[in-house]
């Protein structure tokens, strides 16, 4: 190369550079161009705004949905025509209990999940939906 070439090259590399202060600060105050071209740009500030109140609106939103009700706690007695109806409760809260279901002939033993464990509303919480079901024995005062 020679030294005309690296001439031209350094004219058209300062051609490309603002040349005065006001237009370098100009061109650090704005970002993105968006569909307006280059008369209308984003400023920062504004652009920085936004970003907080949609992280804002965000974490307001988790902690709505978190707050209230997420899981559906039913009761199946196992007896037809004798419903209890479910509740909706948050993670971590405890399920209020229902009115002992009544059967004749039978005693009334407890709540139970599907897996046999017997549930304790004062001590266990919910984690998900789930089903609680009615355990009866027969009652050896009807016999």
């Amino acid at each position: 190369m020679n030294t005309e070439d690296n001439k031209d090259i350094k004219d058209q590399t300062e051609a490309r550079l603002p040349e005065t202060d006001e237009e370098i600060q100009k061109s650090k105050r704005g970002f993105g161009l968006g569909i307006y071209g280059d008369k209308k740009r984003i400023s920062l500030r504004l652009l920085d705004g936004f970003i907080v109140l949609l992280i804002i609106c965000i974490a307001a939103i988790m902690f709505f949905f978190s707050r209230d009700g997420g899981y559906e706690v039913s009761f199946d007695t196992q007896v037809p025509g004798l419903e209890i109806e479910s509740q909706d409760v948050g993670f971590g809260k405890k399920v209020e209990r229902p009115e002992d279901p009544e059967l004749p002939g039978y005693r009334f033993e407890g709540w139970y999940l599907e897996n046999g464990y017997p549930w304790d509303f004062d001590t266990d919480t919910v984690a998900n939906d789930m089903k609680l079901y009615a355990r009866f024995s027969l009652d050896p005062d009807s016999v």
